[in-house]
């Protein structure tokens, strides 16, 4: 699978949300260096990004020249680059900013994305939540996820390959589940992952 969109809930509505969370940090003076202000060249002469061989964005933003395979994205209209945003907080902990951004600073249950999704999510659907409503690459649930109506994590795209071929899977547990009143509604969660999958 090539296109992220594809495991969107609906196949009429293709959108999807990336959220690309850098729990390391990331110095975006770096990833989007500004190397149309002489200031930056000054104060970091040794590190700054040169203007020549960046991509420029426009007459003050360049992408760092690793980050080329985002340049298009950037162009087409489908990525946008907020910078110097952060959390208002006075905390000095590093681990205490990731909580608070993964929550967006809200002390409750379930990280923003997750509200989100639950806030989204039409009650009258009367289906549970696509399995592949969200999905995060990694090895744990991330905060900001908790709480959705339903979330996959998995290491990486490539645990997605069924194969061209779904049927093997999908006649059994269609015939299976057919009509149950308690596993139903699963059940036909399931079979539209496979079909996103397949997509």
């Amino acid at each position: 699978m090539t296109d992220p969109a594809a495991m969107s809930a609906s196949a009429d509505d293709p959108r999807a949300v990336i959220v690309v969370f850098l729990r390391g940090g990331a110095d975006g003076l770096s990833l989007v260096p500004p190397v149309g202000d002489d200031g930056y060249h000054r104060a970091r002469p040794r590190i700054a990004i040169p203007a020549q061989g960046s991509l420029r964005l426009d007459g003050m933003f360049s992408l760092h020249p690793d980050l080329s395979a985002l340049e298009r994205w950037y162009r087409d209209g489908h990525l946008a680059v907020v910078h110097a945003a952060g959390s208002n907080d006075a905390t000095r902990s590093h681990f205490e900013a990731q909580d608070l951004m993964e929550h967006a600073g809200q002390a409750m249950a379930g990280g923003w994305f997750g509200r989100w999704l639950r806030a989204e999510r039409d009650p009258s659907a009367g289906r549970p939540a696509s399995a592949l409503a969200a999905i995060a690459i990694g090895t744990a649930m991330p905060e900001s996820l908790r709480g959705s109506p339903s979330t996959t994590v998995m290491r990486s795209f490539a645990d997605l390959d069924l194969g061209s071929d779904t049927a093997w899977m999908r006649d059994p547990i269609a015939s299976l589940y057919d009509g149950d009143a308690m596993l139903g509604d699963s059940a036909g969660s399931a079979l539209r992952g496979l079909d996103a999958i397949a997509a």
